[in-house]
């Protein structure tokens, strides 16, 4: 899946053997992001590309999350 960062709320936890989880303006429930090492900042977040299909996101204004 692939959001705009502006949906984007905030980074809120991960974990080395899990994922980076994230808060989305729109929703209340914490997603799941990638399959990368913590920490990550909000900006290296928006910055790297995420999940775990070969798709990327289109611009810089977008990253992508695995649900």
């Amino acid at each position: 899946m692939i959001i705009n960062k502006d949906v984007l709320k905030e980074v809120i936890g991960g974990s080395n053997k899990a994922e980076l989880i994230v808060r989305l303006n729109q929703s209340k429930i914490p997603y799941i992001i990638g399959r990368g090492g913590w920490p990550f900042t909000t900006e290296e977040a928006i910055n790297k590309t995420m999940g775990v299909s070969d798709q990327k996101p289109e611009t810089h204004d977008q990253v992508k999350i695995e649900i």
